[in-house]
């Protein structure tokens, strides 16, 4: 079985470089994803009409009319749906997040791990970048 991922970003960029680390992130753990992109919130809210059947939802705070803060009230009750039922409801529980904390950032907020998760995206590339 696959993983559905719904990409919302408005920018290629940075919905690239999230198609990407989604894809990793299957290969690394033998797993498939099948990832859609979605420009805009509104464009995302369009096809969720249709499909509900998303396991992962990427969401871009900071877009056009409406962000991904909205978009998330907007259908609050759907995605409160979606995610009551998911394994893993929030990135701090789980088991692969909490062991990169332990092993290597120490803990959320920590010096490290801000100097190495707050970061300039324009100020590097991905590895398979020249």
């Amino acid at each position: 079985m696959a993983y559905r991922i719904a990409i919302c970003d408005d920018s290629r960029e940075d919905a690239g470089c999230s198609l990407l680390l989604a894809k990793e992130w299957a290969a690394a753990r033998s797993e498939e994803v099948a990832c859609e992109i979605f420009p805009s919130a509104e464009s995302f809210l369009f096809r969720f009409e249709e499909d509900k059947g998303f396991d992962i939802l990427l969401l871009d705070i900071e877009m056009g009319r409406m962000d991904g803060v909205e978009l998330a009230g907007s259908r609050g009750d759907i995605l409160w749906n979606l995610d009551k039922n998911a394994d893993i409801r929030f990135s701090h529980e789980n088991p692969e997040v909490r062991a990169l904390y332990n092993a290597y950032f120490h803990k959320p907020l920590s010096h490290r791990s801000h100097e190495l998760l707050h970061t300039d995206l324009t100020a590097w590339k991905m590895p398979t970048e020249e």
